[in-house]
């Protein structure tokens, strides 16, 4: 029996009200813009149903599935990588990518060892999958409606303060709703997590921006249509992962 169904029916619940907001968003944009060609709001929707199967059959077959995943997604980080290996000039950028990567992953896959108990790492697990993905959709449509003061404008452009609040307002009520079910923690504990864990995934999307300003390229490949690759999609848990890592060390 894996360790999923044995930790009752919040996290199955808490999931599938994911989904279901993920299809009323798609929905929605696909009525807005049904007499346009879609755009990139769209892509961002369509990515994560590309993606987040693949995070709910790690989470299903946990704690097997989560170093599965790690190791499956540092594969396709590597494979994105290579081409630029060959530029001498960035190697140091690209190990460095690498190795934030690889680093990221492994702590990720270590959530399955740490010492709270199966269903508690799980759910853990899951408010970071869902904390970093909506973090990172509220930025987005945040600073496409709202954008107006850019933060890093020769490194990433798209990026405003009016998007990081965004991010920050919905990553609290996110942390503090899904936490709360989930039993995880008090209000306190959980609006501070909220708060660093925007900060970390706006950070980890701007860390990956500059390197592929330094690198030339738009994005690190096609693998996502209209996306982008894997890199262009991690880029915010790779320092989200570790944060709530280090946290759940400090608060043992």
């Amino acid at each position: 029996m894996f360790p999923f169904f044995e930790a009752g029916a919040s996290i199955a619940i808490a999931m599938s009200a994911f989904y279901a907001l993920l299809a009323t968003a798609s929905l929605s944009v696909k009525f807005a813009t049904r007499n346009a060609a879609p755009g990139m709001l769209s892509d961002q929707i369509n990515a994560w149903w590309r993606i987040f199967p693949l995070v709910s059959l790690a989470l299903l077959t946990y704690p097997f599935g989560i170093p599965v995943l790690a190791a499956f997604i540092c594969l396709l980080a590597a494979a994105e990588l290579r081409p630029y290996w060959p530029r001498h000039a960035d190697r140091p950028l690209i190990l460095l990518l690498a190795c934030a990567t690889i680093g990221a992953m492994l702590l990720l896959a270590a959530f399955s060892t740490l010492s709270y108990g199966t269903r508690l790492n799980l759910a853990w697990l899951f408010y970071l999958f869902i904390l970093t993905a909506l973090n990172d959709i509220a930025q987005f449509v945040s600073g496409k409606l709202f954008g107006r003061h850019r933060i890093a404008p020769t490194v990433s452009p798209n990026k405003t303060w009016q998007g990081l609040f965004g991010g920050i307002v919905i990553s609290q009520l996110v942390s503090l709703a899904l936490g709360s079910y989930l039993g995880l923690a008090d209000a306190p504990t959980l609006s501070l997590y909220g708060l660093l864990l925007s900060c970390a995934g706006f950070a980890g999307d701007l860390l990956f921006s500059a390197a592929k300003r330094r690198l030339g390229i738009k994005d690190f490949s096609a693998l996502i249509p209209g996306h982008g690759g894997i890199l262009d999609r991690v880029d915010s848990l790779v320092l989200t992962a570790p944060l709530l890592y280090c946290l759940l060390r400090s608060a043992e």
